[in-house]
């Protein structure tokens, strides 16, 4: 009767460390002297609306449509160095596109586009642009504005009639 009590106890007190260490949350943040604002589309908050697209231009794998360009201007940076831009996806394929929440079998996802309109992969759900954004003037008074856009992506084939949304967050990177 003790050696299996206390083997129940063992094979207990096993899995609920486990789960302590499984559902982990991870924080990051940085310390900088920089201190830039950002807007997106003018906004600060901001909802970047794509076209309502046929089923049909998505029928097939690696279809693409609606490409929606959107901006990100970066003001007032005090100091240098110039950052670089990150995305950070909570709700990501494994092509690193976003995915509708919602919908996560939906074949048809979210791609983000760098401003030279290549896809951007958020691969473990994180994108940092590969070089610093370029500043022009001096600080306190530097800026930035680039062009990236959003477009609706067939990972595979059965794109259906719906809704499509995705988030993405995103920060400036002064390392």
């Amino acid at each position: 009767m003790k050696k299996s009590f206390l083997t129940v106890v063992f094979a207990t007190l096993s899995v609920s460390s486990f789960a302590i260490f499984a559902n982990t949350i991870n924080f990051q943040g940085e310390l900088t002297t920089n201190s830039c604002a950002v807007a997106i589309n003018g906004a600060a908050d901001p909802v970047v609306l794509l076209p309502s697209v046929p089923t049909a231009q998505l029928s097939a794998a690696n279809n693409k449509a609606g490409k929606t360009d959107f901006t990100i201007a970066v003001t007032g940076c005090v100091a240098t160095p110039a950052p670089k831009i990150r995305f950070v996806a909570s709700n990501f394929s494994t092509a690193g596109n976003l995915v509708d929440p919602a919908k996560p079998t939906n074949p048809v996802k979210l791609q983000l586009l760098d401003t030279a309109g290549t896809a951007i992969a958020l691969t473990g759900g994180i994108y940092t642009t590969p070089t610093a954004i370029t500043l022009t003037g001096t600080p306190p008074n530097a800026a930035y504005t680039g062009t990236y856009g959003v477009q609706y992506f067939a990972e595979t084939t059965g794109a259906a009639a719906g809704a499509i949304n995705g988030s993405v967050q995103y920060s400036l990177a002064y390392q």
